[in-house]
């Protein structure tokens, strides 16, 4: 390998890291690890042009659509990772990486980048491009050619969806497995140039996009297709721009977006009950083989099959009504560990954490509490006594603690990627926002907190906290160095929806390899992960299985202004009706808030029993940005209803959603 020319300025950036060779003829007959670096700057680039667009793909008619960010995001802070290692290189004295050594450090970056579900799936994506051209001897001499393209996105397709049992159709997985089909046919067919099997994978994956509606309901019912999807054309497009030798800055992925369309946002009710228990436990030493059979043995019980990792570690996920057999099938597969049984009856986790509520006690003696200083509290029955070293009662004065140096994964001084911004952009990845670190316990936790009113709360109870939202979604390399900041071997992670439940679960592979057991806590929603931490034993490693007990109980929703015309489940919507959201469905719209808070309250109470409302113990509302006041005014309203419940109301200060609304 050559040796590659090193600017010496402030960025110090390799000549050939710029995505941006407008004379570089086309089209390639091979991709080589130049060319494969423009292509992914290149697509970070497209991405970031068309995030809005790709966000705005949602199905719900509120602005918490977040899947372009998220895309841009994982593969712009992967990028950055990669030109690092590569200007240490330069700096050694060391020739740029090939192909092989490239893209492997791309795929590790971009896994510890990942944001939400639609990062996490790129990462696995990128990591079927770097596992197929390492089983290609000679590649870096020779380059990516048709038929290896080929292979590595029939490989892409494999990661993607080897951990998933059950793979939801209509997806950005669909969408992946339709561009790799065609482009093996195209093969097998006699084809080889590369730029007619990058056509043909471009042609599919863009078919098989338009198809997406027709596969689920709730885009159909939103008129819009996958965000996913759409994000993962961009990206192919990118390569098709690149391949035919395309200046940067043309509308080639424009075309690519079609159709597209603004979309009604409104939900799809679920179809099927789900099952009565969520299992979760580690395994190490598992081959593939093994794991397939796990995988296999575990969909005959139940669905949302995860069986995820390598050789080395995997995390295992299943829901079921028969939470024995589910372990049972981890003994005869291995020794598991980290084994987690959670019911899901009393609260199923909903699309997004946008329901998410806090749980504070303040004592003004009418059942009421609003504002002043609080604590958490849990209505469970299993909650420790005061003398048993709960979360509200064993909190002392917390400074910064010593913590494990070295990154959970690439950091480094800012640098101005290909043709990028300076450093203060909102292009940027932006850093993790923790709190102040409290003095290491036997137990850590780390808690998601989408409404920064409520960080101090949660921080005094004994939680770093990471600041989320849509569109600053939590990485797996922040949930580790979070974890290594509590100083714990064994940490709980408080999700606060379920992009950062598959985020936290990435995680803890990574945090494994440093000796910290990262225990996800299955609480999809900012009100389940404070009953959770309100459990919580620091002293006690074991107290995870209490806090996954508390979470479960709660049930959640929101309060929120639609943005868009649609059709929901209660009725059709326009911009500025107030909706309220259950577990997917939006079950009121109307045009007074406050009424339709009262009455989410009720459904909350109704959940699935037809026979009545069960009574409830804590009502939690938080307040949104710009609406103090509204929740005392529901409060108000609840209080000669709901005579023996607490109800309580925080300022939040979330944007998006008018109300957090948590029913225990």
């Amino acid at each position: 390998m050559t040796e590659i020319p090193v600017t010496h300025g402030t960025q110090g950036v390799p000549d050939d890291a710029p995505a941006h060779d407008a004379a570089r003829p086309g089209p390639l007959e091979i991709l080589d690890a130049a060319a494969l670096r423009r292509w992914l700057f290149r697509a970070r680039e497209d991405l970031g042009r068309h995030r809005a667009a790709v966000d705005a793909l949602n199905v719900f008619p509120v602005p918490d659509g977040d899947t372009g960010t998220n895309l841009h995001l994982t593969l712009h802070a992967g990028l950055r990772a990669f030109l690092d290692a590569l200007l240490v290189k330069a700096h050694e004295g060391e020739g740029a990486p090939g192909v092989v050594e490239g893209t492997a450090l791309l795929a590790r970056a971009t896994l510890f980048a990942a944001r939400g579900n639609s990062g996490v799936i790129l990462s696995q994506l990128l990591a079927g491009l770097a596992a197929a051209v390492a089983s290609s001897p000679g590649v870096d001499d020779s380059g990516i050619d048709g038929p290896l393209l080929a292979a590595v996105l029939e490989e892409a397709d494999r990661r993607a969806r080897r951990a998933v049992a059950h793979p939801v159709e209509g997806t950005i997985l669909t969408v992946a497995r339709a561009s790799a089909e065609a482009a093996s046919s195209a093969v097998a067919a006699g084809t080889t140039s590369l730029a007619d099997v990058v056509a043909t994978a471009c042609d599919a994956a863009r078919a098989a996009l338009a198809r997406t509606p027709g596969q689920l309901e709730a885009l159909a019912r939103a008129g819009v297709v996958d965000a996913g999807g759409a994000g993962f054309v961009v990206v192919l497009e990118a390569l098709r721009a690149v391949v035919a030798g395309s200046p940067d800055g043309t509308d080639d992925a424009d075309t690519a977006l079609l159709p597209w369309s603004e979309g009604t946002g409104a939900p799809c009710t679920p179809e099927e009950v789900a099952p009565a228990y969520e299992v979760m436990y580690l395994l190490d030493g598992l081959a593939d083989r093994a794991a397939e059979r796990l995988r296999s043995r575990l969909g005959e019980i139940g669905d949302s099959v995860l069986v995820a990792g390598d050789a080395a570690l995997r995390t295992v996920h299943v829901h079921t009504d028969e939470p024995g057999l589910a372990v049972e099938a981890g003994m005869d597969a291995g020794r598991p560990y980290a084994v987690r049984i959670t019911s899901l009856r009393e609260a199923t986790p909903s699309r997004v954490s946008d329901d998410d509520t806090a749980r504070p006690e303040v004592g003004d003696g009418d059942g009421r509490r609003s504002g002043g200083d609080v604590s958490l509290r849990c209505a469970s029955p299993s909650r420790p006594s005061a003398g048993g070293g709960s979360a509200s009662s064993d909190r002392g004065e917390y400074g910064s603690a010593p913590t494990k140096t070295g990154p959970a994964g690439p950091t480094s001084p800012p640098l101005l990627l290909d043709g990028d911004v300076p450093a203060s952009s909102a292009a940027r990845e932006p850093a993790a926002h923790v709190s102040d670190v409290p003095a290491p316990r036997a137990l850590g936790v780390v808690a998601c907190v989408q409404a920064p009113h409520l960080e101090p709360l949660v921080r005094a109870h004994g939680a770093v906290v990471l600041a989320d939202a849509p569109g600053r979604r939590v990485t797996p390399s922040q949930f580790v160095e979070a974890a290594r900041r509590t100083g714990a071997g064994r940490v709980a992670v408080l999700p606060d929806d379920g992009d950062a439940v598959l985020a936290a679960s990435a995680a803890a592979e990574i945090a494994a390899e440093d000796g910290i057991d990262l225990v996800v806590v299955p609480a999809a929603h900012l009100v389940q992960g404070l009953a959770a931490l309100a459990v919580a034993d620091l002293d006690d490693p074991d107290s995870v299985a209490g806090m996954a007990e508390a979470a479960a109980a709660v049930r959640c929703g929101f309060v929120a202004t639609a943005t868009s015309s649609g059709e929901t489940d209660a009725g059709p919507c326009r911009p500025g009706d107030v909706l309220g959201v259950v577990e997917d469905t939006v079950t009121t719209v109307g045009s007074d808030a406050r009424a339709v808070a009262v009455d989410l309250v009720h459904g909350l109470l109704r959940g699935d029993d037809a026979s009545g409302e069960i009574p409830a113990e804590i009502v939690t509302i938080v307040e949104g940005q710009g609406r103090v006041g509204l929740g005392a005014e529901v409060a108000d309203d609840l209080g000669g209803v709901l005579d023996e419940a607490e109800i309580v109301v925080l300022d939040g200060g979330q944007a998006v959603y008018d109300l957090l609304i948590g029913v225990e």
